[in-house]
């Protein structure tokens, strides 16, 4: 099945500058999970987790731009 173009989802990473952002952030993102796993305990480890997915999911939303 395939989509009419009206209804095609918008590609977010737009460019070769905003992938490499993303595959940064990305492992950023895992390192300080395992960080505060390793250092202070699986349970601040899934804290981080929490908080940072938490902060992700605000970010996008804050920054969609309507239409």
């Amino acid at each position: 099945m395939q989509l009419s173009p009206s209804r095609r989802f918008p590609n977010p990473i737009r460019s070769e500058e905003s992938a490499f952002r993303f595959v940064v952030l990305t492992l950023a993102f895992f390192a300080a999970v395992v960080l505060a796993s390793v250092l202070l305990g699986r349970w601040a480890g899934l804290a981080v987790f929490i908080v940072l997915s938490a902060g992700a999911v605000w970010w996008i939303a804050a920054s969609r731009r309507p239409g």
